[in-house]
């Protein structure tokens, strides 16, 4: 895999909880490594640069500096992501070195009114957050730094007190889970990255661990569709003591982990596989709910089946880990996965699912007040299965479809040059596996059209189509004395080797077991045909037994291959 290049951007994610009490503390940089500044290369020896210090409110303004030392000069992507709970922070921390009053005071009085509706909850956060990141961080958010902060709310869950007014969030967590995948997925999705650094400093409860995780998960999706390394980086300071001081404290940035995030397709398919959801994409989480909105629910949760059966990653999955590169682009054509207009609208089909959750979230919250009680309630736990079925759908095209241009390179009979099977990303192992067997099937190919043309005397034209290659595979392993003692009989015979010749097919043609499935790649004799044509030879299965393939690849995908 490549490493990417210093001019790609980095994305930096920081779970925040309430800034507004916030200390301002001297951040010591640890010192970037001696191997040429590299961002992603750990320095050989602990050390804190005790000359490079930053004076600052947040740990965050110490890993843009680390950043810039270690030499990137593209552009870094900021991500501040806060729960919508910060609308309702205590009394004591709505006046601090970050004044929010202002705020905080226009979102009472709209509660004293009793009209609030989700987005001023939201937008009270985010009002809070961005106040203080341009109190913090106002020097860093320009474009000759090359650094863009955004804000991102999610939402939380909990019971919150501010001033006399009692708030409880109530919901799932996995709607936290999905909120921050989706947002992450669509910053990443149409950009190139090289490192993603996550500075865990500031986030209170569970949202530094949900980061976390997502972003493990968003480096190996960018691993996986780009073919390159990511880096990785969390980061910790060291805690802020609470006793007043004179002097300003000084405080460690702690490199926590470093690690390349390298992950082969068939490696990260398998595990989104894994973590789709069997059963519907939501759970209810609330007993008193009305049918409209159950409704709604069973609709995405019924597009979203819809497109898992058409794309079906497991399939997808089993034919890269094992080699079944025929049998991956002949599912591919058979499923109208070549085409860029069928890409397109599947494509399309996934972000709309996608959108439409992430919009129903944030539309389908209902609010109630009573007295100084505000109740914030989603009915609903959203998994992130569609946001992971997009990712699959994105590495299969950038990976597979797109590189081989299948749509180009197969013929109108659906069959391929046995080459390009060579090109599809399959497991180290089945990599093996398959070019032993595309040697074995191209030398069977020629050997066949040799001893055909210079022996038997027979016209090129005629071996022009597909033929049976079980039939090629038993014609080179005669005799070349039993070939030219029975030369005539012989010619008869490959007349009848045509794949064209459907009378030909018999059931037992297409029967053959999994273990010589698995160990052939795919590529059986009694059911693959094979053209040759000048140099190249083409191959396809017989178009009666796909369906009896695709059984047997149902038996494999499920682990219980026989």
């Amino acid at each position: 895999m490549s490493s990417g290049d210093s001019e790609e951007r980095v994305l930096v994610l920081a779970p925040w909880g309430l800034p507004t009490l916030w200390d301002e503390v001297n951040y010591v940089i640890p010192r970037v490594s001696e191997s040429g500044g590299k961002l992603c290369v750990r320095p050989i020896n602990i050390e804190w640069n005790d000359v490079d210090k930053v004076k600052s409110y947040t740990s965050l303004a110490g890993v843009l500096r680390y950043i810039t030392n270690a030499g990137h000069k593209g552009f870094i992507d900021v991500i501040i992501m806060g729960l919508d709970t910060l609308a309702f922070p205590d009394t004591r921390s709505q006046s601090g070195n970050c004044n929010v009053v202002g705020i905080l005071s226009d979102f009472t009085n709209t509660l004293r009114n009793g009209k609030v509706n989700y987005r001023d909850i939201e937008n009270t956060a985010y009002s809070l957050l961005k106040n203080c990141i341009s109190q913090y961080l106002g020097g860093f958010n320009s474009k000759a730094d090359k650094i863009n902060i955004e804000v991102e709310i999610l939402p939380g869950t909990g019971t919150y007190r501010a001033g006399n007014f009692n708030a409880r969030f109530m919901g799932g967590i996995n709607n936290l889970n999905f909120t921050m995948l989706y947002k992450l997925y669509n910053k990443v999705r149409y950009n190139k990255y090289s490192a993603i650094i996550i500075d865990i400093t500031h986030g209170v409860n569970y949202l530094p661990m949900i980061t976390y995780m997502a972003a493990q998960l968003i480096a190996k999706y960018l691993s996986a569709r780009d073919n390159k390394d990511i880096c990785l980086i969390t980061f910790n300071a060291d805690p802020i003591s609470r006793q007043k001081t004179e002097a300003t404290q000084e405080r460690r940035l702690n490199i926590i982990e470093m690690q390349n995030i390298s992950i082969e397709p068939h490696e990260f398919l398998k595990e989104l596989t894994g973590r789709l959801n069997k059963e519907k994409i939501f759970r209810i989480v609330r007993t008193n709910h009305d049918k409209d909105k159950i409704n709604k629910l069973n609709k995405l949760n019924n597009n979203y089946e819809d497109i898992r059966r058409r794309l079906n990653p497991s399939r997808i999955t089993t034919s890269l880990e094992y080699g079944f590169a025929l049998y991956l682009v002949t599912y591919l054509r058979k499923n109208n996965l070549t085409h860029v207009k069928d890409l397109e609208e599947l494509s399309r089909n996934i972000s709309n699912l996608c959108d439409e959750i992430y919009n129903y979230m944030n539309e389908a919250v209902d609010i109630s007040i009573n007295n100084n009680e505000v109740l914030i309630s989603r009915i609903y736990d959203f998994e992130t299965s569609p946001l992971l079925l997009s990712m699959a759908f994105d590495v299969v095209r950038n990976r597979v479809i797109n590189v081989l241009n299948l749509d180009q390179l197969m013929d109108n009979e659906g069959g391929i040059d046995i080459e390009y099977l060579l090109k599809i990303p399959v497991s180290s192992v089945a990599d093996t596996i398959l070019s032993n067997e595309v040697d074995s099937i191209k030398r069977a190919a020629e050997l066949f059209r040799d001893v055909a043309v210079n022996l038997l005397g027979m016209n090129k034209g005629i071996l022009g189509g597909y033929v049976k290659y079980g039939n090629i595979h038993d014609f080179v392993n005669k005799s070349i004395i039993d070939i030219g003692r029975r030369s005539n009989d012989i010619r008869e015979e490959i007349k009848n080797y045509s794949c064209d010749n459907q009378d030909s097919h018999d059931d037992s043609e297409c029967r053959f077991n999994d273990r010589n499935f698995i160990a052939h790649a795919g590529l059986e004799r009694n059911i693959t045909c094979i053209k040759i044509s000048g140099d190249k030879v083409f191959i396809k299965y017989i178009d009666k037994c796909f369906e009896d393939i695709d059984k047997h690849m149902e038996n494999i995908s499920k682990g219980n291959a026989k």
